[in-house]
């Protein structure tokens, strides 16, 4: 793959640990094939016109899946999240409208908090809902206005 490689508002990163990437591909129209060419050796294609169920039983012991150590590493990653999605916008040359992102603001929150079930979580669960919903707007935001979105940053 082609590191910083951009096609249809998607970041194609590198992939060093690897010698071969292989991309599978199910009927699909959006492109993905032609994407997946230009950035691969090899593709395989196929029809699977009969589509299992998507989600297996439910585990018996649920896995607890840590993203953030604490409050100010999930503000430093929804930072960094909007930084990269800015960088997208303006390369795509689409970055929105304002009116967009702020509605957006609410439907975000509610499909989070109370679609999701997030109030089950309490207060980590209304902040993770006021990060989604600020997520769009941040981006757009600094699409518009930063004149310099840093690509990398020092951890």
């Amino acid at each position: 793959m082609i590191a910083g490689a951009h096609d249809g508002g998607y970041r194609v990163g590198a992939v060093t640990f690897c010698d071969e990437t292989v991309v599978v591909l199910d009927r699909c129209t959006d492109g993905s094939r032609d994407i997946a060419l230009r950035f691969t050796d090899r593709t395989i294609e196929g029809a699977w016109p009969v589509e299992g169920a998507r989600r297996g039983p439910a585990l018996r012991n649920p896995m607890a899946h840590y993203v953030d150590r604490n409050i100010s590493d999930m503000i430093q990653r929804l930072d960094r999240y909007t930084s990269a999605r800015a960088l997208d916008l303006r390369d795509s040359g689409d970055i929105g409208s304002a009116f967009h992102n702020y509605r957006r603001i609410a439907s975000r929150f509610w499909k989070c908090f109370v679609a999701r079930k997030g109030y089950r979580e309490g207060g980590l669960g209304f902040l993770i809902a006021v990060c989604a919903g600020l997520y769009p707007l941040l981006s757009y935001l600094k699409a518009r206005y930063e004149d310099e979105i840093e690509e990398t940053r020092e951890p």
